[in-house]
C-alpha cells in the first residue's frame, strides 16, 4: 500500500496511520503532528544533500 502526501487532505489522512495501526496497543503514545511533519521538512533535514526525501519502499 502507498499513500502519497500530495495535498492538506492527504497529509491529514498520513498522520492518522499510526492511530489505525496501534488503535489496540495500550502502551501506543501518538506522536506530535508537529514532530512528524518535521521529519519531512526539507529545511530542517541537516543531512539531506540532494534535497529529495524518499521514505524506502
Amino acid at each position: 500500500m502507498h499513500l502519497y502526501v500530495i495535498d492538506k487532505t492527504s497529509e491529514k489522512e498520513f498522520l492518522k496511520v499510526p492511530l489505525i495501526i496501534y488503535k489496540n496497543d495500550p502502551n501506543f503514545i501518538r506522536p506530535l503532528d508537529k514532530d512528524v511533519k518535521d521529519v519531512f521538512d526539507q529545511k530542517k533535514i541537516r543531512h539531506s544533500v540532494s534535497g529529495a526525501v524518499s521514505a524506502g519502499f
